[in-house]
């Protein structure tokens, strides 16, 4: 396949698709990935994202990780043509199960929906920022505030899962039963690195998976089964 239409046209001959979507779409939004991403310094020590995202962090340092999360999360970003591609295909495939298993906490894709007018709901497998939990009380609430409404604890996080935490255990569910039923899976900027979004994707050997990315990694070599597509999204996809 070597550019959208071809891959449309695929996708025709299948009735259960399930699209999973990772930061590297984002990135065409002006979102950093993680690897880009700067982090914090505190007491003199630089502090990565990926230690950012960590309960161990938060815990010692939640005025540090939301001074860094606002300077990075509060900017207002747009879908871009990668999420209104993945809606208008839902939108014009009304007899088609079509799903998307997104790893992105940016919400970008429910935009992309609502500017179509597609009514879909979207596995967010790593969680959103609409919604914060206490660390001292474990209070969820949905109002973003410098302290916990219930117990004026400092120690708030966003419902998004850091480094090391489980996944949602409906969203897992869900997401492994889309994925078990799929006739075919179209992955989208994403690594597959991360466990368990990799095993459930990648999960018997013989999944009909088409992979597109701009560079090709060392699970997509071990797993030669895949059909990956080398590319970068602002040539493959069309406005």
């Amino acid at each position: 396949m070597k550019n959208v239409d071809e891959l449309e046209q695929y996708l025709s001959n299948f009735n259960n698709i399930s699209i999973v979507t990772g930061a590297g779409i984002s990135t065409l939004s002006g979102i950093p990935d993680y690897s880009t991403m700067d982090g914090t310094i505190v007491d003199g020590i630089y502090y990565s994202p990926r230690q950012i995202f960590s309960l161990n962090f938060i815990d010692r340092y939640p005025e540090d990780y939301w001074e860094w999360h606002k300077e990075h999360f509060s900017k207002v970003y747009s879908p871009n043509k990668v999420h209104n591609w993945i809606s208008k295909l839902i939108k014009n495939s009304p007899n088609k199960n079509i799903n998307v298993i997104s790893q992105n906490i940016d919400e970008l894709q429910y935009k992309s929906f609502n500017k179509y007018e597609v009514d879909k709901e979207i596995i967010e497998f790593h969680g959103n920022l609409n919604s914060f939990e206490c660390l001292n009380c474990n209070s969820n609430f949905t109002k973003e505030s410098e302290m916990c409404p219930y117990c004026n604890s400092k120690k708030i996080k966003p419902n998004i899962v850091f480094y090391g935490q489980n996944i949602n255990k409906d969203n897992y569910i869900k997401a492994e039963k889309l994925l078990r039923s799929s006739d075919v899976i179209l992955v989208l900027g994403t690594s597959l690195e991360v466990q368990p979004l990799s095993g459930l994707v990648l999960f018997n050997g013989d999944e009909n998976v088409i992979w597109i990315d701009k560079k090709k990694n060392e699970v997509a070599e071990e797993n030669g089964y895949v059909t990956f597509i080398e590319t970068d999204f602002k040539k493959f996809f069309k406005e």
